[in-house]
């Protein structure tokens, strides 16, 4: 038989000499099962830690309900715009005129500001994918001229290409030690691609 945690008088009464010994009466009247505990395993009256936990949750709710109507506002926007308001009481019509002014011109600069970021990036790309298409054909054209395999030599000549002035890079060193020279043709003494 498994023993109640609480119990009132008539359950106590019903109970053996045995038994009776391992409860305790409380001031309310009713009698409580002695219990020792052990690693944070008692048995206590937790309704007020129950009720002070729910009061807490509704608390919380409700403040995240207010929240809710700040959400995207940032403090240090909304203290400098109070602090605006606060200033505007004592501003005649032209510094209001003024300060609007001063308003527009700082969203437009902003706003200028961010267009142009966005057109230099899709500038860059642009000029990115025309040197690349430049190269491309440079190299073809050089390649056609010398009557090379435009195949197998069109990756070594993009590489040795300057993105910067647009002219083939000058090769260091070659098997035959003639000059460099800046146009990719076939050298005449080895009849290698320069």
């Amino acid at each position: 038989m498994a023993l109640a945690a609480v119990i009132n008088q008539e359950a106590f009464d019903s109970l053996n000499e045995s038994i009776k010994s391992e409860y305790k009466k409380q001031d309310d009247g009713k009698f409580i099962l002695d219990v020792t505990p052990v690693n944070d395993f008692a048995l206590e009256n937790v309704s007020g830690l129950k009720s002070a936990l729910s009061a807490e949750r509704a608390k919380v709710g409700d403040l995240q309900g207010k929240l809710t109507a700040f959400e995207g506002i940032d403090a240090g926007k909304a203290k400098d715009a109070l602090k605006k308001v606060e200033d505007m009481v004592n501003w005649k019509s032209d510094d209001k005129v003024k300060e609007q002014i001063e308003l527009i011109k700082k969203q437009l600069s902003e706003k200028h500001a961010g267009e142009l970021g966005a057109k230099d990036e899709t500038l860059k790309k642009h000029v990115a994918q025309l040197e690349k298409v430049l190269v491309e054909a440079e190299a073809v054209k050089a390649l056609a001229e010398a009557k090379g395999n435009t195949a197998l030599l069109l990756p070594h000549v993009k590489a040795r290409y300057s993105h910067e002035t647009n002219r083939q890079r000058r090769v260091s060193g070659r098997s035959c030690g003639r000059k460099r020279q800046r146009k990719i043709k076939p050298c005449g003494w080895c009849r290698r691609p320069i």
